[in-house]
């Protein structure tokens, strides 16, 4: 089974008016940035996962792909454990994906030279081939769905990197 950081997390809400109906707390809710926070991230989510479908990456795995394309296109050698750390990520979590990607021909695990017990991640040329096209979908589905923010993206990019 993949493990995926973009599975759907929870139901749609319900309108605002039965929150209100429910309780003055439950009312304060739908206002809550991290409430809103999480309707914007399912949304997110479910528009990239319809969008990147005829890829057969979820955005997950194109993340992790993407990710390893970069840190070793000057030829460095890339375990898992290298991965999961560059991308502050649950170890198991990235092994799970690293299996899918496998399985899909996106990635090879090779002997690593130095460390018997560690394999080297290699992107395949199926894997560049895709990464290259999905990571250009993904890019311009972004600029769609945050288009709303408008004039104001400088800002609101500072405030999330504020958050992290």
């Amino acid at each position: 089974m993949d493990v995926e950081w973009d599975k759907d997390p929870m139901p749609c809400p319900a309108p605002e008016d039965d929150w209100k109906e429910m309780s003055p707390e439950m009312s304060m809710l739908t206002a809550s940035p991290s409430f809103l926070l999480l309707e914007v991230i399912h949304t997110w989510q479910k528009r990239i996962k319809e969008r990147l479908a005829g890829f057969d990456l979820t955005s997950t795995q194109l993340t992790m792909l993407a990710s390893l394309m970069m840190i070793t296109k000057n030829g460095k050698l890339v375990t898992q454990a290298d991965l999961a750390a560059f991308l502050s990520a649950d170890k198991m979590m990235v092994s799970e994906v690293l299996r899918t990607l496998e399985k899909k021909g996106y990635i090879d695990r090779q002997d690593h030279p130095v460390d018997r017990r560690a394999k080297s991640l290699v992107i395949t040329d199926k894997g560049r081939e895709t990464i290259d096209v999905a990571l250009k979908e993904a890019i311009k589905f972004d600029q769609e769905f945050f288009a709303a923010v408008g004039e104001d993206m400088d800002t609101f990019i500072k405030i999330l990197n504020r958050l992290r």
